[in-house]
């Protein structure tokens, strides 16, 4: 047969060679990426055990958890794609230890009707919590502080929630907390405030936390925490409250911010430290670094603390409030002992709580303990602060 039937075969092996060699390489960058990723997810399933004092960056870890599991599951699917098993099935078997969690991030419910508009039942009542930002608008969204305020309480009166928990509450001489009360029209609140930072003490004013109410109070107080690390002592407050015959604590806190400003933010998400020559991005990013330890270890001792209180409750328990951390942390699994997150108990698909960082971040909270039914659960997508309110349905068990 002519030879042009046949390749030649130094042309052909050529061929080969080039192929291979530029398949093994990005083969060998996959396997690379792969086992960063394996031992990320891995380690950030350690971050609600460990406590950030014995290893601090398993906070970070744990905070990136959805990403760095999203990210595994795509290299899953390329590895089964090109039938490449002896890597996709280690990789399938360090997913699977941590499916049980992906239900604290996205809530699958297949037969579940959405289209239904179901009524309240009897006895229900509603918890919200919210972090108000100081009445400050977003990021200078809107520079009027007396118009976040109106936008704050207008919040409130549309959900018209039982229970308010409010976190970052400010009352000062130009929006004093008469002004808020005046503002909430939708139920006749009883109101308890408890301030951590006093700015003008004979007119009370100040920042906290705040506790908005139609139950009648019972007795209420703070929880304090100050410790060689944090000087704050008022990181929590508690009411006890009558809800038809039954006396329900309810627990309202703010834990540690990480202290990561606006503009860190934005230095770390753009990657603007990827390119900054100017000789600061060692100290900028220290400085980041630092905080985050220092704050993930006082968040994690004020944790510690609450999960006690909460322990030692003679009454059912609501815990509500900014945990400044995510829920694979050594926080929400401290404090989150005994209880249940509405969100995994009620909610549907994924939602954040907090603006920024790429709107990944559910860093509020309402958990509660078996004596509650968790009927819904929702975030709406209201008000100028740097958060988002949650809002859940209870009922009391009568079981």
């Amino acid at each position: 047969m002519p030879e042009y039937y046949y390749a030649s075969p130094n042309d052909s092996e050529r061929r080969s060679h080039r192929r291979s060699f530029a398949g093994r390489l990005f083969d060998f960058v996959m396997v690379i990426v792969s086992i960063v990723i394996v031992v990320v997810v891995l380690l950030s399933y350690l971050a609600p055990i460990v406590s950030p004092h014995r290893m601090w960056i398993l906070s970070l870890l744990g905070l990136g958890a959805p990403f760095s599991y999203a990210v595994l599951v795509l290299l899953i699917l390329y590895w089964v794609i090109r039938w490449r098993w002896k890597y996709a099935v280690p990789m399938i078997l360090v997913a699977l230890l941590g499916v049980g969690k992906v239900s604290r991030y996205y809530r699958i419910t297949p037969m579940r009707d959405y289209s239904a508009q179901h009524t309240p039942e009897r006895g229900s009542f509603t918890v919200m919590t919210y972090n108000i930002g100081n009445f400050k608008p977003y990021y200078g969204i809107d520079q009027d502080p007396q118009h976040a305020v109106a936008t704050g309480a207008a919040v409130i009166d549309s959900l018209s929630p039982d229970i308010v928990c409010l976190q970052e509450f400010q009352s000062t001489p130009a929006c004093p907390r008469e002004m808020f009360d005046t503002m909430l029209t939708s139920r006749k609140y009883r109101g308890l405030v408890s301030l951590r930072l006093t700015t003008h003490p004979k007119q009370g004013h100040g920042v906290g936390n705040a506790i908005y109410t139609r139950y009648k109070i019972v007795r209420s107080g703070v929880i304090d925490n100050a410790t060689e690390l944090d000087s704050t002592a008022c990181i929590a407050q508690w009411a006890d409250l009558m809800i038809g015959d039954d006396t329900v604590r309810v627990v309202n806190n703010h834990l540690r911010t990480t202290m990561i400003t606006h503009d860190d933010q934005e230095y770390l998400v753009s990657g603007d430290f990827i390119e900054d020559g100017s000789g600061e991005r060692e100290g900028k990013l220290r400085s980041i670094a630092d905080r985050f330890q220092l704050n993930s270890q006082i968040r994690a001792d004020q944790a510690d603390t609450i999960s006690r209180f909460v322990a030692a409750s003679p009454y059912r328990v609501i815990v509500c409030g900014d945990f400044n951390d995510g829920a694979m942390s050594y926080t929400y699994r401290t404090i989150g002992r005994r209880l249940d997150d509405t969100f995994v108990e009620a909610a549907r698909g994924m939602t954040n709580t907090y603006r920024g960082f790429f709107n990944l971040l559910r860093i509020d909270f309402i958990m509660v303990d078996r004596g509650f039914e968790v009927q819904s659960y929702e975030s709406p997508r209201l008000g100028v602060s740097d958060h988002y309110p949650v809002v859940s349905r209870l009922k009391i068990r009568r079981d």
